[in-house]
């Protein structure tokens, strides 16, 4: 778990406040921007997605999915990560609804590639 497991909203706001110095990552190349971390115990956005791509991928080759419909559930944070992933455009950031999805394909090579999604926004990161 991360050392932000369990904080509230508004500490992590506030957070994100008091090290506006730190948001200028939204601004950096998308290497970066992946690579970047918010805080020393955190996942940085490219850590999130090779973590669940390689599970999904592990699975996909070992019960011979492909081509098979899974269904992932998880959270705002995993979907963000995925979106920057497939879409990163300097200046925006990605906002994950309630209810948001999104559809991946997994090929026998272990591409991935993002077919769809819904209920998730790409917006200016100045709002």
């Amino acid at each position: 778990m991360g050392s932000w497991e369990g904080r509230l909203v508004s500490e992590l706001r506030a957070f994100e406040l008091e090290n506006s110095s730190e948001m200028a990552h939204r601004t950096a190349d998308k290497e970066d921007f992946l690579n970047h971390r918010w805080d020393e115990g955190i996942e940085s956005n490219n850590e999130v997605y090779e973590r669940l791509t390689g599970y999904l991928k592990e699975i996909v080759s070992e019960k011979q999915l492909y081509g098979d419909r899974i269904l992932v559930v998880t959270h705002g944070g995993v979907l963000n990560s995925i979106m920057y992933t497939f879409n990163y455009t300097k200046g925006y950031r990605w906002k994950v609804s309630n209810c948001a999805w999104l559809k991946i394909r997994i090929s026998e090579n272990g591409n991935i590639e993002l077919v769809e999604y819904n209920n998730i926004e790409l917006e200016n990161s100045t709002n």
